[in-house]
């Protein structure tokens, strides 16, 4: 860990260290409310996602939520296990197989929706709009870099960047 002169973590590892920090607070209390419905964040984001009535991809569905296109297959076919979606193959051709919400998922959506919006809102009513769009367009950007330094040879080249010396 990066330290300063006078024994403090430099500023980017407060950052990180913070960040880390609201992931482990926000991830319980959202896992709480919903494993009422036996259901988890991931699963229930899924679910939310597909609520645009527009079959989408497991690719796509992976991309949207931040996981690895294993950890959806295994979450679509949860999904699918319990009837809350179906999947199909993609009208449009190809291999692809697109999943989309049955009545029972959009049902199961109605009801945790107030509870995950109600923890959104107070998470979210520590800062003004202003800062949350500050925020959000930080945290865009570092996952746009960190999905980039994922293609190959871009970690190590990235690291030779900003080796001291």
């Amino acid at each position: 860990m990066p330290i300063e002169a006078d024994g403090a973590p430099q500023p980017r590892t407060r950052a990180l260290a913070a960040l880390r920090r609201v992931g482990r607070a926000w991830s319980p209390a959202i896992e709480e409310l919903l494993a009422a419905e036996d259901t988890t964040f991931a699963q229930y984001t899924v679910l939310y996602t597909l609520t645009s009535d527009v079959p989408r991809s497991g690719a796509f569905l992976a991309r949207q939520i931040g996981v690895t296109g294993a950890t959806m297959s295994a979450l679509l076919g949860a999904l699918a296990g319990r009837g809350l979606i179906v999947r199909t193959k993609d009208p449009s051709g190809g291999r692809a197989v697109v999943a989309a919400l049955t009545p029972k998922g959009r049902a199961l959506v109605e009801r945790c929706h107030p509870h995950v919006d109600a923890v959104e809102r107070q998470f979210l009513s520590a800062v003004t709009a202003d800062e949350l769009d500050l925020v959000e367009d930080i945290l865009q950007r570092w996952a746009l870099r960190f999905e980039r330094l994922q293609e190959p040879r871009s970690l190590s080249a990235a690291l030779d960047d900003t080796t001291p010396g």
